[in-house]
């Protein structure tokens, strides 16, 4: 079988971090390109969804897709990493049930959020954390994210239990932090799991260590019916030609797409030949997947 395209879903353990994860990945996956759409922390558990081959050029379109987690916040207590790892930094009382109840309400919709100081963030050409710890403290900015929705699952004093739905983007340590000091308290993320990606929950996952390619890597059509891109048949003797890049035209698909936008081009033997666009009575490719 080819590996050297297609889609994997990944369940992260807690304890591992997600390079580690997307390694073994690669391991089973001998000469394809590998990518990920989005890490999660080593704390963290949950979805993270690998790319092989000419998929990794989907990255962007997946990344813009909206993210499910389930988290547990710890009122009283803020650590410096604003997760279990770090090192306590600030106490506080526990805020009322009505408190909290009244102030989730405002983190839902278009908000400002500043990340974490402990994040991958780039300030003056350097992630954020590795100057944390040489001692310099970056001056993050502010950033627009979308919280969808915030459900409040349960609070058992220090412990509130959530569900939320966000954008790119969002960090939910800087919830936690946001939300503690918003109720008059402190507060940092105890558990963490990532639940869904767009159309993929975490349950249609595997373990990393258990990827087994010859019944683990989805297709590449499953990508692009996941990231709601149409799918049109090109006809057998045009394949080619799109390895080449050739200019496309009506004449090359069994039936031309009638809508301007996004299309994937797969051809009768399941073989993806093109990520194109159309505009009009005119096609561009985005990348050739035909080889």
């Amino acid at each position: 079988m080819n590996y050297s395209s297609g889609l994997v879903l990944i369940d992260k353990p807690v304890g591992m971090t997600s390079n580690d994860a997307i390694s073994i990945v690669k391991s089973r996956l001998p000469g394809a390109k590998v990518g990920h759409t989005g890490t999660l922390d080593k704390f963290a558990q949950g979805l993270l969804i690998v790319l092989a081959g000419k998929l990794t050029r989907l990255t962007p379109l997946f990344m813009k897709e909206e993210k499910e987690y389930r988290a547990i916040f710890h009122f009283g207590i803020q650590t410096d990493t604003l997760d279990p790892d770090g090192k306590v930094i600030a106490e506080a009382d526990c805020p009322e049930a009505s408190t909290i109840e009244n102030t989730l309400k405002k983190f839902e919709g278009e908000i400002m959020q500043k990340p974490p100081l402990y994040s991958a963030v780039h300030y003056k050409g350097k992630r954020a954390y590795k100057m944390v710890r040489m001692g310099n403290i970056p001056e993050l900015i502010e950033r627009k994210i979308t919280i969808f929705s915030i459900e409040n699952l349960g609070y058992d004093p220090p412990f509130l239990h959530l569900k939320i739905v966000c954008s790119k983007g969002t960090y939910i340590r800087s919830l936690a932090r946001d939300l503690g000091l918003s109720c008059g308290s402190r507060a940092y993320v105890e558990k963490l799991e990532r639940t869904r990606i767009g159309a993929f929950p975490v349950k249609d996952s595997v373990a990393p260590r258990d990827f087994n390619p010859e019944k683990d890597l989805r297709s590449s059509k499953c990508a692009f019916t996941a990231l709601g891109i149409p799918v049109h048949l090109i006809k057998g003797e045009y394949y080619k030609k799109i390895a080449r890049g050739i200019p496309l035209n009506d004449l090359f698909f069994e039936y031309p797409p009638e809508r301007d936008g996004l299309c994937a081009l797969f051809d009768r033997k399941e073989r993806f030949a093109a990520l194109i666009e159309k505009r009009g009575k005119k096609y561009r490719y985005h990348f050739v997947g035909a080889a």
